[in-house]
């Protein structure tokens, strides 16, 4: 599968703008750590799989949100597209906050 995007948070607070990244992550999925911490949040069963993770961090007494999307394709199909922004938006999730790892 294909590490098609990352959820952060820390755009939010630069003043510039950053430029988006053009690499793409090959993944062996499922990953070999647990998948325990993650929740899913959607998937079609074959495509695209958008997964949820929250940590807290006891020591900034703060949490961090992370969302992984991995796609089968490189660049996956109009409806795999709308499936994932559908997953998002059900979830409260900003898609102005998405990293996008693979674009041409």
């Amino acid at each position: 599968m294909v590490h098609r995007s990352l959820y952060l948070d820390i755009f939010s607070k630069r003043k510039t703008k950053v430029k988006p990244l053009s690499i793409c992550l090959r993944e062996i999925f499922p990953p070999t750590t647990e998948l325990n911490n993650y929740t899913v949040i959607g998937t079609d069963n074959k495509n695209f799989v958008v997964l949820y993770k929250c940590e807290y961090n006891p020591i900034s007494q703060s949490n961090t949100e992370s969302v992984n999307t991995y796609t089968k394709w490189k660049i996956p199909g109009a409806a795999t597209l709308k499936r994932i922004s559908q997953a998002y938006k059900k979830n409260g999730l900003q898609e102005s906050k998405v990293l996008l790892l693979c674009q041409l």
